[in-house]
């Protein structure tokens, strides 16, 4: 698993470990800590191997994958703030890119059947339409959602030019939000913030004066944009459901949205926060950002039919666990 100490990854770790998999993290913690991966082993009560690597490196790479020889890759790593990719854009497609092909390169010469890639619902641009289903021809509009598709593009040849029968699954996330049930891990929502939920619960804290509506006038019920969120339970359930498919897929790639299927306003999200926080949310109407589209969300009918996957958790769970590792996380200061 790479990037494995990240928040989706982290995640994903607790049932995959209570699955019996045996685990080898590979992360250099650019954006994520050795701490998470202990809180992990203190959920699962499982040991598993860690290696701080740069997936770049590839001698390294190779080195690890050879000794631990896994039959599948759950490819994490990565970097993914959209602000920060358009100001750096070489170091995107660096990492994304060229971590990719790294990995790849690393699983030459053993008996890996199977890649389950992170991938995002930016890969499909500023669509005008919703539901987005996985017939939507990707169209990414910023460097991060092109350096994700490209890192698609590069696995699909990949599965075509390796003559054993390997197979990948594509994974489009669309809005994660939430935290273990523990509090233990979480977003990293104590450092500066720039998800929706996040921020909401920054000034739940008095940490911001307000909460910045980037627009209160697209052609939705209330005014705010539409988005999909989901639970990172979810989400990594829908991972599990990803490696548990491999077997009965070879040579193939296989490309599947995770959301919960159905949109939610932003005013939505902070109304239904300060209900389960019972906390006000003072609200700043701010110029739309742009880029930004009225409504996005996710068809999810192809993961329900084909992995046998769908969201279960609500958004009042989603914040409740995101405000319960939050209070924890300000509490112990870390």
């Amino acid at each position: 698993m790479t990037g494995g100490a990240g928040y989706i990854g982290s995640h994903t770790m607790i049932p995959l470990l209570a699955a019996g998999h045996d685990v080898c993290v590979i992360d250099n913690y650019c954006n994520s800590s050795p701490q998470t991966l202990e809180k992990v082993r203190q959920i699962s009560n499982r040991t598993f191997e860690v290696e701080n690597l740069d997936i770049r490196n590839r001698p390294k790479m190779v080195e690890v994958v050879h000794r631990f020889r896994p039959n599948t890759v759950i490819h994490f790593a990565a970097v993914k703030s959209v602000p920060a990719g358009q100001m750096r854009p070489v170091d995107y497609f660096d990492v994304n890119v060229s971590g990719t092909i790294s990995m790849l390169h690393a699983l030459e010469g053993i008996d890996c059947q199977h890649v389950v890639f992170s991938s995002s619902a930016a890969v499909y641009g500023e669509l005008q339409t919703a539901p987005v289903s996985e017939a939507h021809v990707p169209q990414p509009s910023n460097v991060y959602g092109r350096s994700k598709r490209m890192a698609e593009q590069v696995i699909e040849d990949w599965v075509k030019s390796t003559a054993n029968g390997v197979s990948a699954t594509l994974l489009r996330y669309f809005n994660p939000v939430g935290a273990h049930p523990s509090g233990l891990i979480s977003d990293a929502s104590c450092t500066e913030p720039a998800n929706l939920v996040p921020i909401i619960m920054q000034v739940a804290k008095g940490k911001r004066a307000a909460f910045d509506l980037y627009g209160n006038d697209y052609a939705t019920p209330d005014g705010s944009c539409i988005r999909d969120f989901i639970h990172i339970e979810d989400l990594a359930d829908a991972h599990i459901a990803a490696v548990d498919y491999a077997p009965r897929q070879t040579s193939v790639v296989k490309v599947f949205n995770l959301g919960n299927g159905h949109g939610t306003s932003v005013s939505e999200v902070i109304k239904t926060f300060e209900n389960v926080a019972k906390v006000p949310i003072p609200v700043t109407i701010a110029p739309r950002r742009q880029g930004d589209v009225a409504v996005v969300y996710a068809s999810c009918e192809k993961a329900k039919q084909e992995l046998g996957w769908q969201p279960k958790r609500t958004l009042e769970e989603m914040l409740n666990s995101s405000w319960h590792a939050y209070q924890r996380c300000i509490e112990i200061g870390k």
